[in-house]
């Protein structure tokens, strides 16, 4: 039913495929406008709200949706499918029924924070880690 819903809204020539999960992805060529894609997007989102009649019972689901547009958010298949995850996840983090733009500092972010897990596991690993306790610390625990 949820496909359904959104197959609706796709032109002829627009593709959908689920990515695993409850995570699906659109690719719309030949677009006039990045105005279209926030079309579409909010068409999506509005559809999905409305509440699903199964069995006697309403069902509500919700949609965030990431968006990136080649070329500037990259030209290969995997580069533009990794950029728009970054879109989803910080339409995820703005809540429910939004979309979002894919934004080079969004790739940046990830790498830094992908850096710092790293050295992280290495520096556990390594028993690079040390426990401090204050003064002030133990006094509100205890106190």
């Amino acid at each position: 039913m949820v496909a359904d819903r959104v197959r609706a809204q796709l032109r002829d020539t627009d593709v959908v495929a689920r990515m695993g999960g409850d995570e699906f992805m659109l690719l719309q060529t030949q677009l006039d406008d990045p105005k279209d894609a926030v079309a579409l997007a909010t068409r999506i989102i509005r559809v999905l709200a409305e509440p699903f009649e199964i069995d006697d019972h309403h069902v509500s689901v919700g949609a965030s949706i990431g968006i990136a547009i080649a070329p500037q958010d990259g030209d290969a298949p995997d580069e533009l499918i990794r950029n728009a995850d970054l879109g989803l996840y910080r339409a995820k983090k703005d809540g429910r029924g939004t979309y979002c733009f894919f934004e080079q500092d969004m790739n940046e972010k990830m790498q830094a924070r992908g850096s710092m897990e790293r050295a992280l596991r290495k520096a556990l690993a390594n028993k690079e880690f040390e426990l401090h306790i204050s003064r002030s610390t133990i006094s509100r625990r205890t106190g």
